[in-house]
C-alpha cells in the first residue's frame, strides 16, 4: 500500500511538473548538421498538403520512398538517399501526420495512406514507379500495389511484414494507449527515450543529434497513435499473393523491432526475390545504407 501511494505521488509530482515547469531540451556537443539537405515542396491532394522532397536524375527512373512509424522521410532514408541519386529520380514523401505533412488527428487505415501515396504520386504525374517501403512503409506499399495497380511498377518491402501483430494484441494496443497518455501530457519524455534507443543501436551520429532531437519533438501524438493503430489492424495475408508488381522481400535477419520471423512469412508470401542482410537489425536503414541501394539497384535492373 506504501509502494501505491508513493508510485501515485511520483505520477502526480511528474504530471504537475509537465503542466507547469518549463520544457527541458538536451544540450548538443560539437558542431550541429542537417544530414542531408533536399528542398522539399508541397502538394494538395484534395484540402490535405503533402510534403515532397526530391533528388537524383531528372527524368530518371522514379523510386518513391515510403517511410515507417514515429520517423519522416528525410529522418529515415537520409543515409540511403545519397546511394540511389546517380541511378534515380528519389521521390520521399511524408505520409498522413508525419513530418511536414499535415496533421489529420482522424482514425485511419494503411489503405487511407496508401491512397494518399497514390493522389501524391498522380498530382507529380511520374507513376508507374518503383516503391521501396520500409517498416510500416512496407504495409503502405503493398496496399499500394494492390488499389493502385497502375501505379507500382515494381516494389521493394524492406524490414516489413504481412501481419505485423499476430499476437499479442491487446498488449499492443494497451501500450499505444498509454504511450499516447504520456505524450498528451508532454512529448519530451519519448523524444529522450527514441533518442536514447537511436545512440545505443548506433544509429545516431553525434553531429546530427539536433536534426533527430528536433523531429521526434515535432513529432504529433494523436498521428502516431492512429498510425500504430492502423499497423495493429493491418493483414495482407489473404491477398498479398495475388499483387501484379513484381517485388523483391529484404529482410535484416537481426530485426527486433519487426521481427524477423514475421518477415520471413511475407517472403514465404512473395518467395519470387529475397535478399538477406546478415546480423543487422531494424536500425540498419541508417547504419547499412550501401547495402539497400544495392540490393534495389539489382532488383531494378534486373526486372
Amino acid at each position: 500500500m506504501a509502494m501505491k501511494r508513493f508510485l501515485a505521488f511520483l505520477a502526480l509530482a511528474w504530471a504537475g511538473w509537465r503542466l507547469l515547469g518549463p520544457r527541458e531540451a538536451p544540450r548538443f556537443s560539437g558542431v550541429q548538421r542537417r544530414p542531408i539537405k533536399v528542398p522539399g515542396r508541397t502538394v494538395f491532394v484534395g484540402q490535405r498538403e503533402f510534403m515532397v522532397r526530391r533528388s537524383g536524375i531528372e527524368g530518371g527512373p522514379p523510386l518513391v520512398l515510403i517511410h515507417g512509424w514515429l520517423f519522416d522521410s528525410e529522418s529515415m532514408f537520409y543515409s540511403l538517399v545519397p546511394h540511389l541519386t546517380d541511378q534515380f529520380d528519389v521521390i520521399m514523401i511524408d505520409h498522413r501526420g508525419h513530418g511536414k505533412t499535415d496533421r489529420m488527428g482522424d482514425r485511419y487505415d494503411i489503405e487511407d495512406a496508401a491512397d494518399d501515396l497514390a493522389a501524391v504520386i498522380a498530382t507529380l504525374d511520374v507513376g508507374p514507379v518503383t516503391v521501396f517501403g520500409y517498416s510500416m512503409g512496407g504495409l503502405i506499399a503493398q496496399s499500394l500495389a494492390l488499389r493502385h495497380p497502375g501505379l507500382v511498377e515494381r516494389m521493394v518491402l524492406a524490414a516489413t511484414s504481412a501481419h505485423p501483430v499476430p499476437s499479442a494484441r491487446i498488449g499492443f494496443r494497451v501500450i499505444l494507449n498509454v504511450l499516447r497518455a504520456i505524450d498528451r501530457l508532454s512529448p519530451t519524455e519519448g523524444s529522450w527515450v527514441g533518442r536514447f534507443i537511436l545512440r545505443q543501436r548506433g544509429s545516431l551520429d553525434p553531429e546530427h543529434d539536433r536534426f533527430m532531437w528536433e523531429m521526434l519533438q515535432h513529432r504529433d501524438q494523436e498521428s502516431f497513435h492512429e498510425a500504430g493503430c492502423a499497423i495493429w489492424r493491418f493483414d495482407s495475408r489473404d491477398w498479398v499473393r495475388r499483387l501484379k508488381a513484381p517485388s523483391l522481400v529484404v529482410i535484416p535477419t537481426h530485426d527486433e523491432v519487426m521481427p524477423s520471423p514475421l518477415q520471413y512469412q511475407l517472403a514465404s508470401l512473395r518467395p519470387e526475390r529475397v535478399v538477406e542482410l546478415a546480423g543487422v537489425g531494424h536500425e540498419s536503414i541508417v547504419t547499412r545504407p550501401a547495402e539497400y541501394a544495392k540490393a534495389i539497384s539489382a532488383f531494378w535492373h534486373e526486372t
